[in-house]
């Protein structure tokens, strides 16, 4: 008897969980109470590999059925062939002079548009992404930033298209302007940091050349301002600063995601003295370098001929080989070999818990957005 009463509770509670779960309302809602919604709790999806489809095309009753619910705040589709449109239902309910606002961050994708459909007399229209002119976006932000019609239908429908040939991550959050004043002050306060530290390691590393004529100190200091240049690119700050250069963002990326490995191998010759400590694996080194920076500009100048994996191998691939080299000269007891080993082995964790980031394997916003600045801010802090 109590045994069945107690799978009858269960049962009870089961229901009861799951009826509560599919009369939550999918759609953003924003009120005095809800000043941000992330569309990854109440929009949903479809992949369209052909590229083809139109907004007139997904409107039929057989497209909309296709659409998959979001799992997670932090959207990930990794490299993906074709088009991802992701559609969400908005129910402003704000108060007389609040502005409502579409965020999206995905300051890398080539094309990002933004759709409204049978929105009478107040269309939102909005083609946008690194391949379009800059002038295409209603606001003037690294970020895209889309204002919403308020005063209109009480639910109405937002299509996103989204289409790359980097991995595709987004956040996409619906939020109301305070809101969005509030997250750009953090975002430029943990950049403002970032670069803080930069600056102050590069005009150390440029002090400490400047007394001892050690190429390894000038050798770290272009290494540390193409790490600025490349968080710039990452949070979209390069097509800010040159608005008429479109795909300069994807470019100066691409030449200082290599050039900036190709530097560290380099600073590793200096570091640990390898053409007298370590002669075959200087010979190693010298060809990782070249290597790297033959890349480097074929990405620059072509960047669309090469698959984006094969830079990310090519990076990670010269940091394992960094890791072996400082294995190796802690085995063989070479000075400062510990050091060096420690440095590789946090820059090493923290590029990969990025890239896998990057590729949609793990979901981690934070470090998906700062993690690789700070690993090889990290990493300098080290050798310092």
């Amino acid at each position: 008897m109590i045994k069945h009463c107690s799978q009858a509770l269960i049962l009870l509670a089961i229901l009861l969980l799951t009826n509560t779960a599919y009369s939550a309302p999918m759609m953003a809602i924003l009120d005095e109470n809800n000043q941000r919604v992330n569309v990854g709790s109440v929009g949903s999806y479809y992949i369209d590999e052909t590229g083809s489809l139109t907004l007139r095309d997904l409107d039929s009753e057989q497209l909309r059925k296709r659409f998959i619910p979001l799992k997670g705040d932090f959207l990930q589709f990794g490299l993906t062939k074709g088009n991802v449109w992701i559609q969400v239902d908005i129910a402003p309910k704000l108060q007389p002079g609040q502005s409502a606002l579409l965020h999206i961050k995905a300051p890398r994708a080539q094309e990002v548009d933004v759709y409204t459909h049978n929105l009478p007399n107040s269309q939102v229209f909005a083609e946008m992404g690194d391949a379009r002119p800059y002038q295409n976006r209603p606001l003037a932000y690294p970020d895209y930033i889309i204002p919403l019609p308020v005063n209109t239908t009480p639910v109405y429908t937002v299509y996103i298209k989204v289409s790359s040939r980097i991995p595709i991550s987004l956040i996409i959050e619906v939020k109301t302007l305070s809101a969005l004043s509030n997250d750009i002050q953090k975002d430029s306060l943990i950049t403002g940091l970032l670069m803080g530290i930069l600056l102050i390691l590069i005009a150390s590393y440029l002090f400490f050349y400047l007394r001892t004529l050690h190429p390894m100190y000038l050798i770290g200091s272009f290494l540390l301002l193409g790490i600025a240049a490349l968080h710039f690119s990452l949070h979209g700050l390069i097509y800010q600063l040159f608005p008429m250069q479109m795909g300069l963002q994807e470019r100066v990326y691409n030449f200082f995601s290599l050039t900036s490995v190709a530097l560290i191998s380099w600073f590793t010759r200096y570091y640990l003295d390898t053409p007298t400590n370590l002669p075959r694996a200087n010979k190693l080194l010298f060809f990782v370098v070249v290597c790297n920076l033959a890349l480097a500009f074929i990405y620059t100048l072509a960047p669309q001929e090469l698959s984006i994996a094969l830079l990310s191998a090519s990076a990670a691939s010269t940091l394992l080989i960094l890791q072996g080299v400082a294995l190796y000269g802690v085995y063989l007891k070479i000075p400062y070999s510990q050091f060096y080993l420690v440095a590789r082995l946090v820059l090493l964790v923290g590029y990969s818990l990025w890239a896998l980031a990057i590729y949609g394997i793990l979901s981690l916003p934070f470090w998906y957005e700062w993690g690789l600045t700070i690993a090889i801010t990290l990493e300098a802090l080290v050798h310092f």
